[in-house]
């Protein structure tokens, strides 16, 4: 069975030939279809009925059998007719990138001269037909791009008369190219000689002439740090080390190598920018951070005389040299000097009153959380529900309210405790601990009774369980369940050593802490637990000793974040009196430690003492008090003018606050020009304690204006499993995730 295909194209490869076997030439050919198929040829078939050369161009019908795929009716391209001519050029366009390798120039110029004496008999309007629709301007312009001995053929193509047209275009074409390859050449040798200020002016010229210059800039930063050696940095890491912006804030998720960053920036603004190692400043929140940039750029970089890495404290007292003593903390222990004194300063407030304010504070349990439209998804509000506890006047962290007042009770009446202690159970043929809410010590050394406090109320028919819960009311009874026949049977194995059993819930809390003290007093009463409240005197005592150090931190962290909010004591007293509290347990806590502000302050004036907060505020009332140079320390026998200094780099920048911003600003008015590049990750901010805010990083261009924001988001530190549940936590708290990159070296 034959099949007839439409027309096609191809090339003679090769036809006739001797054949020894048969003393005879061969009859047949082959023809390579546009396709890449070898077409056999039958001679009879071919209508010329002479040996073609073996480059020379054909058409044909395309049919096959059983035994070959042939070729019939194949003629020259010559003998077309405009039909069949436009087919071709058709066929010879979709098959332009296969034939164009294996076209000779002999067959080339026989094809241009059949097309170009075909078109010469037609009209202008079918000229354009075959122009348009067939697309033979692109076609005829590629095979020309693709010969490499296309100048040869060019006096014939103009002799064509008809492709003049495609000459011009290339010509434009051509000129267009040498354009832009001297808008690229220009563009490289800017940022060879002027990088810094290249990048604004490079964007013009690219725009101007439909070159992508941001393209070429980060070939050009690729280029240059592997030629020195540092192949690793990823293309990210190159477009934060290359930036040259006046105010840039460089987001870096964990892990992505933004200290490396750092590094690498100095390095190139001293080895390929030209700066001085003094115009050049590293900020850090700590000495350890700040120490080892500066030992990192002098060792693996060879850059011996930078040592302008200090941190923001080390800065603030070069600015302001205060003539008093630094009081800080430099340790534990006996150099926490500043923790010592707020506990000094508790220990002798205490007279009863505060003593008396301190107990109800610790007393007073945590307000319930509400789930309002925070940064936490349900599932983490939910976590967050589970993992919080209440602490206890003993100083047990428990899950609920209700456990606190009966650890509170317990406590306040002497009795000894202790909270979910291990007790064995056989189940399931295996031993599990088992975990009563409070094992009592009441009448020798070993627990005599055991509390179970519930969370839900037995009688309701419609019980559910709180959402934040990983189990539903049925399996909490049954729990319940087997918890009393866990105690019912103890006392039948166990007769020598009884366990008494007691129960409450929140059924017994509904009326307030009083009435469900009164309800677990007579349970322990009619257990025959003699119940005798400590005198107060003796509860506040206990509870002042156990708690001060704990409350000291607290007051440190309040008198320092009011520091870090320019606020005196006078300031915060006349917001308190103007707030409303949304807990008494917070209003407590507030005017506590508003009686140790304003006894710290005295004392460290008392003292002649300042601490960091003051010296942060100092430094900036020196600079913005000075109309000379502000000097600081550069090295054992040299001093630095800030007004010099050229760019500002600020890592951990998540961490920044009010204070720290008061600094920068400062040097601006003072008429620094420094240009500033920060570097941060706001799911790393932890010290919000300490009174950083993450407003500066999540407004960065509030702050600083026309400032520029770039991302680090490749984690090369951490599994992807572990980048996907940060990823995943994170989620509400808005930024670019993380990418896990972990098998990729930074």
């Amino acid at each position: 069975m034959v099949v007839e295909h439409k027309i096609s194209i191809g090339c003679v490869k090769w036809f006739g030939g001797f054949n020894r076997n048969t003393n005879k030439e061969n009859n047949f050919g082959f023809i390579e279809d546009y396709t890449g198929r070898d077409v056999y040829l039958n001679q009879r078939d071919w209508k010329a009925q002479t040996k073609p050369l073996e480059t020379e161009i054909v058409i044909y019908y395309l049919t096959n059998d059983t035994v070959k795929i042939r070729a019939t009716e194949a003629t020259r391209i010559t003998v077309a007719s405009l039909k069949e001519l436009l087919e071709i050029l058709e066929l010879f366009s979709d098959a332009r990138s296969k034939l164009i390798s294996r076209i000779s120039t002999e067959c080339y110029r026989k094809t241009i001269d059949a097309v170009s004496k075909r078109i010469k008999s037609t009209s202008v309007r079918e000229v354009r037909e075959i122009f348009e629709n067939f697309d033979i301007k692109d076609s005829l312009y590629e095979v020309l791009e693709t010969k490499s001995d296309w100048s040869k053929n060019q006096p014939i193509l103009k002799d064509a008369g008809v492709l003049e047209g495609f000459l011009e275009k290339q010509s434009k074409d051509a000129a267009a190219e040498a354009q832009k390859q001297r808008i690229k050449k220009n563009i490289r040798s800017q940022l060879e000689n002027t990088f810094e200020f290249a990048s604004e002016n490079i964007k013009c010229i690219g725009d101007a002439n439909h070159v992508d210059a941001e393209k070429i800039r980060q070939e050009w930063l690729r280029q240059f740090f592997d030629n020195q050696g540092h192949d690793h940095l990823s293309d990210e890491q190159l477009a934060a080390i290359g930036d040259c912006s006046a105010h840039t804030l460089l987001a870096a998720r964990a892990g992505s190598g933004k200290t490396t960053v750092i590094k690498h920036k100095v390095d190139f603004l001293i080895d390929h920018l030209s700066y001085k190692p003094s115009e050049i400043m590293a900020l850090a929140f700590n000495s350890d951070a700040a120490g080892k940039i500066r030992r990192d750029l002098q060792t693996e970089f060879k850059h011996l005389s930078f040592t302008n890495a200090r941190t923001f404290h080390s800065l603030a007292y070069q600015i302001a040299r205060p003539k008093e003593e630094l009081l800080f903390d430099a340790g534990s222990g006996s150099n926490a000097k500043q923790s010592q004194l707020i506990q000094d300063l508790i220990r002798e407030e205490a007279n009863p009153a505060f003593r008396q304010m301190l107990y109800a504070y610790f007393r007073q349990e945590l307000e319930e959380l509400k789930d309002t439209d925070s940064l936490l998804s349900k599932k983490d509000f939910y976590d967050l529900q589970r993992s919080r506890t209440q602490e206890t006047l003993k100083g047990d962290a428990v899950k609920s309210s209700g456990e606190k007042w009966i650890a509170d009770f317990l406590f306040e009446h002497g009795i000894r405790y202790v909270y979910e202690r291990p007790w064995f159970i056989d189940g399931d043929e295996e031993k599990a601990r088992y975990r009563p809410d409070f094992s009592l010590a009441v009448w020798g050394r070993s627990p005599d009774i055991v509390i179970e406090h519930w969370g839900i109320d037995e009688s309701d028919t419609e019980r559910e369980t709180p959402p934040h819960w990983r189990k539903t009311a049925g399996e909490y009874l049954l729990e319940m369940k087997k918890k009393r026949c866990y105690w019912k049977d103890w006392n039948i194995k166990k007769g020598d050593k009884p366990v008494i059993f007691l129960e409450t819930s929140i059924v017994d809390m509904k009326n307030g802490r009083a009435q469900f003290e009164q309800h677990l007093h007579k349970l322990l009463e009619a257990a025959g637990v003699d119940l005798r409240r400590l005198p107060e005197a003796t509860i506040v005592d206990k509870v002042v000793n156990r708690h001060i150090t704990k409350f000291a931190n607290m007051c440190l962290q309040f008198v320092s974040r009011s520091k870090k909010q320019r606020l005196t004591s006078v300031d915060i007293a006349r917001r308190i009196n103007e707030f409303s509290f949304d807990s008494s347990k917070e209003e407590i806590f507030n005017m506590l430690a508003l009686k140790i502000y304003r006894r710290y302050e005295l004392e460290l004036a008392k003292r002649c003492q300042i601490d960091f907060d003051d010296l942060i505020n100092r430094s900036v009332e020196t600079i913005c008090k000075s109309n000379d140079a502000i000097l600081v320390k550069d090295g054992p026998d040299s001093e630095l003018d800030l007004r010099n200094v050229r760019w500002l780099l600020i890592d951990e920048y998540q961490d920044f606050s009010k204070s720290f911003f008061c600094i920068i600003s400062a040097l601006y008015e003072h008429g620094c020009t420094f240009k500033l590049f920060c570097v941060g990750d706001d799911w790393q901010a932890i010290n919000g304690f300490a009174g950083s805010d993450l407003k500066f990083f999540r407004k960065f261009s509030d702050y600083f204006p026309d400032a520029k924001e770039l991302t680090l988001q490749n984690n090369y530190r951490s599994q992807s499993n572990v980048v996907t549940q940060g990823n995943a936590f994170m989620n509400k708290a808005g930024g670019a995730p993380s990418l896990a990159k972990a098998n990729i070296t930074p």
